[in-house]
């Protein structure tokens, strides 16, 4: 009985102390951030060999304005990702980042946190969205 209270209070002193422990990665994206500087050399790496085409700011630009924050989650049950990435920079909020663009649609910051084109980003026929909510 003994060992049974005592292993049940370090259970509690340690998700306590697990609780308490500050958030690794900063806030998700947000409808209010603001994207600016948006710069990349436009190299395409072609994991797949797919002979991925060039895009431009505009494809990134529209994602930034238009895409919404996921999870890796969401991003592994809901899109199809190709392979072709671009790498680049940007400022979100003023803070500087680093971004890997892959042609489905989805850029990861370097923070961690996940933009994807899904609803209302695909509109008009966008060929980079590979959403499927189903």
């Amino acid at each position: 009985m003994k060992f049974t209270l005592f292993y049940l209070s370090l259970l509690s002193v340690t998700l306590t102390a697990c609780s308490n422990q500050p958030p690794t990665a900063s806030s998700p994206p947000s409808f209010d951030d603001q994207y600016t500087e948006l710069k990349s050399d436009f190299k395409v790496s072609d994991a797949r060999h797919y002979g991925c085409d060039q895009i431009d700011q505009q494809v990134l630009q529209h994602v930034l304005d238009s895409g919404v924050s996921v999870t890796q989650q969401d991003v592994d049950e809901q899109f199809t990702t190709t392979g072709c990435t671009i790498h680049g920079s940007l400022r979100r909020n003023g803070q500087p980042l680093g971004f890997s663009f892959d042609y489905g649609g989805v850029l990861q910051l370097s923070d961690g946190s996940l933009l994807a084109c899904g609803d209302g980003c695909c509109n008009d026929a966008f060929d980079y969205c590979s959403w499927n909510p189903h």
